[in-house]
């Protein structure tokens, strides 16, 4: 069974946070509510992300228990926690660079 984790949806939560001009964590409750509920809300993720799978997203962090869950949050907040990690991923947003992006994510997910 695939594994849930956020990493795997941290561009969109740029996306959100750049687009929307709010904080990274409520770019991230965004993007969370919207996975949780299985569907992209207009309120929420307004949109943004139409790559984005909600509903197979749901269905895997449904299918988690409570202490799955938990894991997968606080990967995400250990993830994003680091001051350094948060100026590279934006640097990298900021000039639309997917793939320096995705590789500051893979080197914290194989460093962890």
């Amino acid at each position: 069974m695939e594994k849930f984790s956020y990493l795997d949806h941290a561009w969109g939560v740029f996306t959100v946070c750049e687009t929307l001009r709010c904080g990274i964590g409520e770019a991230w409750d965004r993007v969370r509510a919207d996975i949780a509920a299985g569907k992209m809300r207009d309120y929420n993720t307004a949109g943004l992300l139409p790559e984005t799978d909600f509903a197979a997203a749901g269905a895997l962090w449904a299918s988690m228990d409570q202490a799955e869950q938990q894991a997968a949050r606080d990967e995400w907040y250990a993830f994003i926690g680091e001051r350094s990690r948060s100026l590279q991923l934006t640097e990298a947003y900021r000039a639309g660079d997917r793939a320096a992006f995705e590789k500051v994510v893979e080197a914290w997910r194989e460093a962890n």
